[in-house]
Order: structure tokens, then sequence, then C-alpha cells
């Protein structure tokens, strides 16, 4: 991700707390590493999530803040994603607060009227308008961490994005 110098591996675990404590090579470790939600369904999926630890030193997802500022924003609203498949270049459309129940975390989305009512909610919850917004069924990818550094709460800080 330009801007945040964020360049990590994302793993697909078999469920979502693995990782949480688990380094990319399995090892144990504190940061853990970014990772799919286990309920996706894979890369031909529509909508699906990633997750990540908000640092205290900004590293792994906790620099994803620092789109709480629109001028940041304005200079980095892309970033691309690399897969055995190819690269994918996303452009975020919302960025805000949520918390861990909302169905945001659904990732079992099909094509229809549902999911682009689904998709405007989600532009509707930013925290500031982008500009942005995604086309209809487009494939989105949320970005998650907590809203604080070592966050024990349910509050966390998305930012979703289209596939353009």
């Amino acid at each position: 991700m330009p801007g945040l110098d964020l360049s990590l591996p994302v793993v697909r675990p078999a469920d979502n707390t693995t990782y949480l404590h688990r380094g990319f090579d399995g090892s144990e470790s504190p940061a853990g590493c970014l990772f799919f939600s286990a309920a996706d369904g894979g890369d031909g999926a529509l909508y699906r999530v990633i997750y990540g630890h908000n640092l205290h030193d900004g590293s792994m997802f906790g620099a994803l803040l620092r789109y709480r500022d629109p001028e940041f924003y304005a200079r980095y609203p892309t970033f691309t994603l690399y897969t055995p498949e190819g690269a994918a270049t996303y452009r975020i459309f919302s960025c805000h607060t949520a918390t861990d129940t909302e169905p945001l975390y659904r990732t079992d989305r099909t094509a229809g009227a549902d999911y682009d009512a689904f998709l405007q909610q989600l532009t509707e919850a930013s925290e500031y308008d982008t500009g942005a917004r995604p086309p209809a069924d487009a494939r989105v990818l949320t970005l998650s961490t907590c809203l604080t550094a070592y966050g024990s709460g349910m509050e966390r800080y998305v930012l979703h994005a289209y596939q353009e």
C-alpha cells in the first residue's frame, strides 16, 4: 500500500484465530500476520475481508488509521493485491469505524440488488466522501483492524475498496 510502507503476505487460514499470534511461516509471533476471513470464498469471491493487528509502532494494519485524514486518502486512493493469479488494483471508497459484530464481516455475498444496496451502505458509512463509487456487483475487499493498538474492545477501523 503506497504511503503506508505496507507490503506483507496474506494467508488464507482454516479459522480466524490461528494467525492472530502466528507469523506467515507458522512460527509464534505476537504480531500475527495478515489473513483473509476463513469464511470467504477464495480468490473468486465477490466480497472478502482481510484482518490484521493494529500495533502500537504502526506496523501491520496500524497504519490504516492514516486514512482517517481525507488529504492522505487523496494522495493514496488505491492499493495493489498480488496473488498467484496476478495483480489486482483496488480503489478505496469508504473508511470508517465499525464493531466486530456488524454485517460487513459476512462474506457470503452474492451479486444482485441486495449486494448493491450493501455496497451503498458501506459507501454511506464512510467518515468522509471519497468521491469513489463501487460499480454494481463490484469485487470488494475490506481491510479490518482494531481501532486502538492492542485493542481489547469490539471497535474496528475498516477500509472498503473495489477492484478496478
